[in-house]
């Protein structure tokens, strides 16, 4: 077998390779049509949502954790001017 043979079988299965990868998309699109799309967006936005919600706590969490550690504060130089 010459290259040239080579090559041109190499570019007839790396072409049966991108239709059989093509018709495997088009049967997953067909599959899930229109109703899968609508409910794979809805999760997205819930997706997104969610993460405004952890972005919110983690924000809270932050501030609370610094009040914690006012307090904190406040009471070891409470404790420190007790035993002064």
């Amino acid at each position: 077998m010459t290259i040239s043979e080579t090559k041109i079988q190499r570019d007839q299965a790396l072409a049966c390779l991108i239709l059989a990868v093509s018709i495997t998309l088009a049967a997953f699109l067909a599959a899930f049509g229109e109703k899968d799309r609508s409910e794979i967006e809805r999760a997205r936005e819930e997706v997104a949502s969610q993460e405004r919600l952890l972005r919110v706590s983690a924000e809270v969490f932050q501030q609370n954790q610094d009040a914690l550690n006012g307090v904190v504060t406040a009471l070891e130089n409470l404790d420190k001017g007790n035993k002064h």
